[in-house]
């Protein structure tokens, strides 16, 4: 039954006890998505936590991350603590009135590695191109195409699929220049179609360059690195609907608030504004279209989920 109790101290839910009509075997309270991130709310809920105890509350704490990144596992520790609260001796719902305050009991959740990668994810790969600056001519000039093309793929096997404005930045850093004028980006753009005529790259209609087609097999992420955050138009469709789906496929259930938050933080952006907004309806709204994921009410559904 959810939200049992008086006043501001309820619990998310109750769980009846089969055998004792009228009581309650274990409180369930649910963390949200913000919770880890706000010392405040933590605070807040162990006090609260502190008072229904005291009121003879059992809780059992489950902690969002982690049921939806590993739905089952959670559902059996679930399992198991209301099959203990229901064998213990205690009768856990009674209010228990005590004349002076006491030490608060352990807390009855397990730490999560909140920051560890889903296993479908791998690190991105940021290229650093080295070239000899002694002699090396000015990047705008028709002599620097070799060195230009030599770099262009070497970004491309590393980083691809890539965006060509990314690519570009780090060409002209390797260079040491400052900006891309238009010369630069003409003796960028030509070297570009020079390599994908000869076969060396592929482009495609977004602008994103990759060797051997650029088939996505995992979804990258940038960890600690700073250099290898990119922005959601620099993620190819392909990469985002691969998370999209397997954050859907791990939640089993999810609304597209939450989805958005969990992608934000894969991706390590701090913030969600229109343009990631944009990006991820782009990916729902492909993955709906080819049946990978499915709407159910508010909520999206992982086609392959029973």
């Amino acid at each position: 039954m959810p939200q049992v109790g008086t006043a501001g101290f309820r619990v998310d839910i109750g769980v009846k006890h089969p055998a004792q009509a009228g009581r309650y075997a274990l409180g369930v309270e649910c963390d949200g998505w913000m919770y880890h991130s706000s010392k405040v709310a933590r605070d807040r809920d162990r006090l609260r936590q502190e008072v229904l105890e005291r009121l003879g509350w059992r809780i059992y704490r489950i902690w969002g991350t982690a049921w939806y990144r590993n739905r089952r596992e959670q559902e059996e520790r679930l399992r198991t603590a209301i099959a203990d609260a229901i064998h213990a001796d205690a009768q856990v719902t009674v209010p228990i009135r005590r004349a002076r305050p006491v030490e608060p009991e352990p807390e009855q959740f397990e730490p999560v590695a909140l920051d560890e990668a889903p296993s479908w994810t791998v690190a991105y790969r940021v290229a650093i191109p080295m070239l000899a600056t002694r002699g090396l001519p000015a990047m705008h000039l028709p002599e620097a195409q070799w060195q230009l093309r030599q770099l262009i793929e070497h970004v491309v096997t590393v980083e691809g699929p890539v965006l060509d404005t990314l690519v570009l930045r780090r060409a002209r850093e390797a260079w040491g220049v400052g900006r891309a004028g238009r010369r630069i980006r003409d003796a960028f753009e030509t070297a570009v179609r020079t390599l994908a005529r000869n076969g060396r790259i592929t482009v495609d209609r977004q602008g994103f360059l990759a060797r051997d087609g650029g088939e996505i097999q995992a979804v990258r992420i940038p960890g600690g690195d700073p250099e290898a955050r990119r922005g959601a138009e620099e993620i190819p469709l392909a990469e985002m609907q691969l998370a999209v789906a397997n954050l859907v496929a791990d939640a089993k259930r999810v609304r597209r608030d939450e989805l958005t938050f969990e992608v934000a933080r894969l991706f390590g952006w701090n913030r969600r504004g229109s343009d990631i907004a944009a990006a991820l309806d782009r990916a729902v709204d492909g993955l709906l279209r080819n049946g990978a994921v499915v709407a159910d009410d508010e909520y999206l559904v992982s086609a392959t989920t029973p």
